[in-house]
């Protein structure tokens, strides 16, 4: 018999789905005021401030007087939850191509995000060895149950839904790849793929070195976004997979750097 949840677990999963609620709402429109989030979400104005300013504190929004702005530092990330419902066939596109570059008895690492984690539904059947800090590919997989899988375990970072830190990268140190397939969460011509968290940049920088070759999955939304850290530069790239929705500019420089990219 399944164990209830109890009060206090119950109120923090509600806190984290209206969390969810409000960077989505940021996201999309920019800004909010906190009697418009109130409406919304069905909780009282005192709540939705207490909510912002702990938001504020996590780096994720500004709480600004009567309610809040996107972020758009360098250091931003939207959690995993609130990016699953974006740009969804983009990401299926851009992971069906993904999947056509597995052959059979390759070992592939799966690193954490929305674009990668679509390649578990589309993975061939082919003897494959899959390798992944990423609690949503092992979920997936877990329930195919037709892979052998090495997960890489760490400490778990929520905003990511990933394992990551000192032991995550000591363990992929000693793992030679035949194929990665990494997310971004910005793309820079000048600076090459950053993302916003020194866990993450650590972590894909140790599965750059590890394989023999980098896929690199992105969708229009990344491009011409900066982040804080930059965890590979396009020479260590073997290709760029990404949508038709990106701006032929932004793929015409790249290719123009000798930068393989797809786009589906």
């Amino acid at each position: 018999m399944a164990r209830e949840a109890s009060p206090v677990e119950a109120a923090s999963q509600l806190k984290g789905e209206r969390h969810l609620s409000i960077l989505s709402i940021l996201e999309r429109e920019g800004r909010a005021e906190v009697r418009q989030l109130s409406q919304l979400l069905g909780v009282s104005e005192v709540t939705i401030r207490r909510d912002l300013r702990e938001l504020d504190r996590q780096g994720v929004l500004v709480n600004v007087r009567g309610g809040a702005l996107v972020s758009r530092g360098t250091g931003f990330e939207v959690p995993y939850a609130a990016k699953l419902g974006e740009h969804q066939d983009e990401k299926v596109r851009i992971a069906r191509a993904a999947c056509d570059r597995c052959q059979p008895g390759e070992t592939v690492l799966l690193d954490a995000g929305t674009t990668v984690g679509a390649m578990t539904n589309h993975l061939p059947n082919s003897g494959l060895t899959v390798i992944t800090n990423a609690l949503n590919v092992i979920n997936i997989l877990a329930r195919r149950g037709s892979f052998a899988f090495l997960v890489i375990g760490g400490e778990f970072r929520v905003v990511s839904q990933a394992f990551l830190g000192p032991r995550a990268v000591e363990a992929l140190s000693a793992l030679r790849i035949d194929r990665a397939f990494i997310g971004t969460e910005g793309i820079a011509a000048d600076r090459g793929l950053q993302v916003p968290d020194s866990g993450d940049a650590a972590f894909k920088q140790a599965a750059v070195r590890a394989a023999r070759e980098v896929v690199i999955l992105a969708d229009h939304s990344k491009f011409e976004v900066e982040r804080l850290y930059t965890f590979a530069s396009w020479n260590q790239v073997g290709e760029l997979i990404t949508g038709q929705e990106t701006e032929p500019e932004a793929v015409a420089r790249l290719r123009a750097m000798g930068v393989p990219v797809t786009v589906v």
